[in-house]
């Protein structure tokens, strides 16, 4: 199995001299976190980069541990869905596919490897900052990016369990110029689609979810690390 992690993002917001995903949470990167915790889980690691991508190559080079490092880079800023969507060359199986910025318990992504595709997801109180997951039995019905009206708490966090298949329904969304109002390529326009015609399970977190999205991220994860 291989991990595509998206790490092309700026990242104004976090103000970082460094790529937002190398920023150190007790002595140990973002991206680092995520690949101890998934590396007996996976063969190779995909990073979908851009901005500063030489940082991520310097600190990861060719492997990790032995395990093989691939990069892909995303020429312009188009979008998440595009972003996954520069990977489709390297995936001819199930994959994990996650936010670079973001750190996340390996009980949790175990549990999302259960599922033939899955969509992990978490509450927060402010649900309209992020994609809100709409389920039905268990697995997801729709994702509304951003609401500006009130749907629900539970969001997606992220991290998601595909097979190849969400490649072509990507394909569609870009040649077709399917862009959101954001104008970009979704990521969470091709979850939609790709759940028209598939079960996607929807896991709750149980372990942790990090974003790191300014500042004050980095410093609540520090404080819990300090203590896991």
């Amino acid at each position: 199995m291989k991990a595509v992690i998206l790490a092309a993002g700026k990242g104004t917001r976090m103000k970082s001299n460094t790529h937002k995903t190398l920023i150190k949470i007790n002595g140990k990167s973002i991206l680092r976190h995520n690949m101890d915790s998934i590396f007996n889980l996976v063969d190779e690691f995909i990073f979908i980069v851009g901005h500063k991508s030489n940082e991520i190559k310097k600190e990861f080079g060719d492997n990790y541990k032995g395990k093989k490092v691939t990069y892909v880079i995303q020429e312009q800023q188009l979008g998440t869905g595009h972003a996954l969507y520069q990977a489709k060359d390297l995936i001819d199986d199930r994959f994990i596919n996650f936010n670079g910025d973001d750190i996340y318990s390996l009980g949790d992504i175990r549990e999302c490897l259960n599922y033939e595709l899955a969509a992990l997801a978490t509450t927060v109180n402010d649900p309209e900052n992020f994609g809100v997951i709409l389920e039905r039995q268990g697995y997801l019905k729709d994702i509304i990016e951003k609401p500006k009206k009130f749907i629900s708490k539970q969001i997606s966090a992220g991290l998601f369990v595909f097979s190849p298949e969400v490649f072509d329904v990507l394909k569609d969304i870009i040649i077709n110029n399917k862009k959101s109002q954001r104008g970009e390529f979704e990521l969470v326009d091709a979850v939609k689609q790709l759940a028209l015609k598939n079960k996607i399970k929807v896991v709750g977190v149980k372990g942790y979810w990090l974003p790191h999205n300014k500042i004050e991220d980095v410093k609540k994860s520090k404080e819990l690390f300090k203590i896991l």
